[in-house]
C-alpha cells in the first residue's frame, strides 16, 4: 500500500512538472521582442506623459507669517533667500527647492496652486496644507519624459505573462465538464422540519 501511494505521489509530481513546463513554454512563446515592444507602445499610448512643474516653497507655521513673506516678495526681495532664513520645511537649506513634480505627487491644495502658476510667478495668497502654510514659486514647466523600454520592461513582462496564465486558465475551464454523481445529484432539497408558526 505504501508503495502504491509513492507512485500516486510521483505520477501527481510529474503532472505537476509537465504542466509547469508547459505553461513555462506558452509563457516564454509570448515573450517575444516583438509583443514586448508592441506592448510598450501599448502603455506609453495608454500613460501619456503628465506635465510636470519645478517650484520652490516656504513653509511657515501660520497664515501671518506667510502673508508677511509675500508682503517682502512683492517688494522684491529673492525668494530663495526668504526660504533659507524663514521656511520650517526640510528644503530651507536648498532655498526651499523641490525639483520637478507631477501633479499627483503633493498634496491636492499644493499641487493646485503650483499648477496654476506660471514660470516665474509666485502664489500672492498663503496656501494651507496639513503641515502649514506655505508660499509656492515655480520656476518651469515641461512634459513629464516618458518611461524608457527598460524601466517598464519587468512590468512588461509580468503583464504578459500574467495574461497567457489567465487565457490557460480561461480555456481549461471552458473545456472541463462538470457532473455531480451520486445520490447528492438526485435528492430533493430537504423539507422544512419545524412547523411554521400559525
Amino acid at each position: 500500500a505504501e508503495d502504491q501511494r509513492v507512485k500516486e505521489l510521483v505520477a501527481a509530481a510529474e503532472d505537476d512538472a509537465v504542466r509547469r513546463v508547459y505553461l513555462e513554454d506558452q509563457i516564454d512563446a509570448a515573450l517575444t521582442e516583438e509583443k514586448l515592444q508592441a506592448a510598450f507602445q501599448k502603455y506609453l499610448t495608454e500613460n501619456p506623459a503628465a506635465e510636470e512643474v519645478k517650484a520652490r516653497h516656504i513653509l511657515l507655521e501660520n497664515k501671518a507669517d506667510a502673508e508677511a513673506v509675500i508682503e517682502e516678495l512683492n517688494k522684491g526681495a529673492k525668494f530663495e533667500e526668504l526660504a533659507s532664513e524663514r521656511s520650517t520645511g526640510p528644503s530651507a537649506p536648498q532655498g526651499g527647492d523641490l525639483g520637478w513634480f507631477s501633479q499627483d505627487q503633493m498634496v491636492e491644495p499644493f499641487s493646485k496652486a503650483a499648477f496654476e502658476l506660471r514660470p516665474g510667478d509666485y502664489t500672492k495668497v498663503p496656501v494651507e496644507t496639513q503641515f502649514g502654510w506655505h508660499v509656492i514659486k515655480v520656476e518651469d514647466r515641461r512634459a513629464k519624459p516618458a518611461p524608457s523600454f527598460e524601466e517598464v520592461e519587468a512590468e512588461l513582462r509580468e503583464k504578459i505573462a500574467r495574461q497567457v496564465i489567465d487565457d490557460q486558465v480561461k480555456a481549461l475551464r471552458q473545456d472541463a465538464k462538470i457532473e455531480i454523481e451520486g445520490p447528492a445529484a438526485a435528492a430533493p432539497a430537504p423539507a422544512e422540519s419545524q412547523p411554521k408558526a400559525q
